[in-house]
């Protein structure tokens, strides 16, 4: 079974595995409560884990980018529910 994380979900995802506090994430992001809510919901929901660190372990990634991957990497992230990232 393939999920996707859409480039908002992973960006977020990014962030709080930074250790980006809501405030932060919804400045840096320029969105607000409700709408990070939503897309924090739906990563942890995909991923089936209770954390946002979680979150990015199931994505793949030992470590966190500091910036925001460029070019293909930034488009959907179609990962495996064994956490093995996939062509999008």
């Amino acid at each position: 079974m393939t999920l996707a994380l859409s480039p908002r979900e992973y960006e977020v995802a990014r962030l709080f595995a930074l250790g980006r506090t809501w405030r932060e994430v919804m400045a840096e992001l320029h969105i607000g409560r409700e709408t990070l809510h939503k897309h924090r919901q739906a990563a942890l929901r995909k991923a089936d884990v209770g954390t946002m660190a979680e979150v990015w372990t199931w994505l793949g990634w030992m470590t966190v980018p500091d910036s925001k991957p460029s070019g293909r990497e930034s488009s959907v992230a179609a990962v495996t529910r064994h956490g093995q990232l996939s062509a999008a």
